[in-house]
């Protein structure tokens, strides 16, 4: 796993004063991306986290896992060329 160091939090209000998500930007260390990791919770109240990056080449990637490989972990995001 890399070694994830968080470097801020932006609680997301849900419009009645409560907190519905979080966007973290969070660094990934010297082999793993930086990313973003954005939560909230689902209609059961389950906590929900996407992450999201830019590979080495550029394209946009996202997971429900934290990546450990940034050019093959997660699925591209649309099509990108």
């Amino acid at each position: 796993m890399p070694d994830i160091t968080n470097f801020g939090r932006t609680p997301l209000a849900n419009g009645v004063g409560g907190v519905h998500g979080q966007v973290t930007l969070v660094s990934g260390g010297h082999d793993a991306p930086g990313l973003l990791a954005l939560q909230c919770h689902n209609a059961s109240n389950v906590l929900v986290t996407a992450y999201v990056w830019i590979d080495s080449d550029g394209v946009l990637r996202a997971s429900a896992a934290i990546p450990t490989n940034q050019d093959t972990d997660g699925t591209v995001v649309g099509a990108q060329t």
